[in-house]
């Protein structure tokens, strides 16, 4: 019976220690994909200001 309990403890604890090893690299690729996440933000911000400005041009001439 207490064999068990070693194993159980063993069990517990590689899948603890495989736990923490895992949410290290969660937050390696959270990070990772945040920054991607950031940068496609800017990017799209960025060309709906360029076709905004493209509209505010034709306006201008049309005007």
């Amino acid at each position: 019976m207490e064999l068990r309990f070693v194993a159980a403890g063993v069990v517990l604890g590689s899948l603890l220690a495989g736990d923490l090893r895992q949410a290290r690299l969660h937050d390696l690729l959270e990070h990772i994909v945040g920054h991607r996440a950031v940068r496609r933000e800017a990017d799209g911000a960025r060309r709906q200001g360029e076709a905004l400005e493209v509209s505010a041009h034709r306006i201008d001439r049309r005007g």
